[in-house]
């Protein structure tokens, strides 16, 4: 089984392209089934793809003792391979409370900071490695749904998006808890993860596992779907960029060459299939704010309707963007809003990297 694990996971990783050209990885182990899977997993394809390795570990300062032996133990094991190891204490608590995020949100917002700051280190081409398995897919995916999403959303999580990679999508939870079994090979339990109170665990232990029990291929066959929206995504995605680009005029910040406006030619976008329409207008949104949290398909109707409407007339949507109707274009700008504050989070998170014998604290975020 141990064999067959393996190579079906680089099988995975050589379809998708994952380690073409790359020289390092940055891994991202929190002690758990999966981020222990990966790490196995890379340092036995280390030697066919000839990359180095280096592991990130956070402790959230959540669960007191137990996060403290979980750091321990992903130091443990790096030491035992001899590979680097970067371990993190940020109170992701007091990050979320300050940022009004959730706990989740935040900490992932420090997970991929961190792992960036890493990966920053070398000039060559670096990846990210995250542990996220079928499961995490179907659940995302269900997550998603029921909050309201499209294409993207069912698509779920992509096995590469930039430069992170995820080699453990081809396998099951289940299978990756029967490989360490198999091997012997020791694994943190985050107790968090069995408190319903969040969102996620309720999907995980009510939602999957009622259709797992209705059909037992049921997650195989939600990837299946996901990997199906995700390669739809992809090819609408490149014509709407194609479309944005012989139909946008941007405008930047001279000082922080930033765009704070951008003018679309009406009578071209509408030329366009509705769904592409909307598909530029978010792009639009994207480049002028930098996110799209809180931007509902009511708001993208609202700007659609301004087409029809007489020069002048406007929509206000949410972090002070505004769309209005100048002519024969459609004007999406953002206005009292400090981009600043909007878009850098990092400056204001609080951390401490500590090093390889702890003998020296530095604070990751000087």
């Amino acid at each position: 089984m141990e064999r067959e694990f393996i190579s079906k996971i680089d099988k995975f990783c050589d379809e998708k392209h994952m380690f073409n050209e790359v020289k390092h990885i940055v891994a991202g182990v929190s002690g758990g089934a999966d981020s222990v899977c990966l790490l196995e997993i890379l340092y036995n394809l280390k030697k066919k793809y000839n990359y180095t390795i280096d592991v990130v570990h956070i402790n959230h300062c959540i669960r007191g003792k137990e996060a403290d032996e979980d750091e321990a133990y992903v130091k443990k094991l790096c030491e035992e391979k001899n590979i680097e190891f970067y371990g993190y204490r940020i109170e992701v608590k007091k990050i979320a409370d300050e940022k009004k995020l959730t706990e989740e949100e935040a900490g992932r917002q420090v997970r991929y900071d961190a792992f960036n700051k890493i990966a920053s280190k070398y000039n060559e081409k670096t990846c990210i490695a995250v542990a996220h398995n079928m499961n995490d897919v179907c659940e995302t995916m269900m997550f998603n749904l029921i909050r309201g999403t499209g294409l993207k959303g069912i698509a779920s999580i992509s096995p590469v998006n930039g430069n992170i990679i995820r080699p453990l999508l081809c396998v099951k939870r289940e299978e990756i808890e029967a490989f360490l079994e198999e091997m012997k090979i020791e694994f943190k339990i985050d107790r968090t993860n069995l408190l319903e109170e969040y969102t996620r665990n309720k999907i995980r232990h009510n939602i999957i596992k009622y259709m797992d029990n209705i059909n037992p291929k049921a997650i195989e066959h939600m990837a299946r779907a996901a990997a199906i929206a995700g390669a739809a995504n992809d090819f609408i995605g490149e014509y709407v960029r194609k479309t944005y680009n012989n139909t946008a005029a941007e405008v930047e910040n001279v000082k922080n060459k930033k765009i704070y406006k951008v003018y679309l030619d009406i009578c071209k976008i509408m030329l366009e299939n509705l769904y592409i329409q909307k598909e530029v207008i978010r792009l639009a949104i994207m480049n002028v704010c930098g996110k799209l949290k809180d931007i509902e398909e009511t708001h993208i109707s609202d700007i659609i309707g301004l087409m029809n409407k007489q020069s002048g007339r406007y929509v206000m949507l949410p972090y002070g963007i505004i769309a209005k109707r100048e002519y024969n274009e459609l004007v999406i700008t953002q206005e009292n809003v400090n981009n600043q504050e909007i878009n850098d989070f990092k400056n204001d998170i609080y951390g401490q990297y500590i090093d390889e014998n702890n003998s020296d604290i530095k604070n990751i975020y000087p």
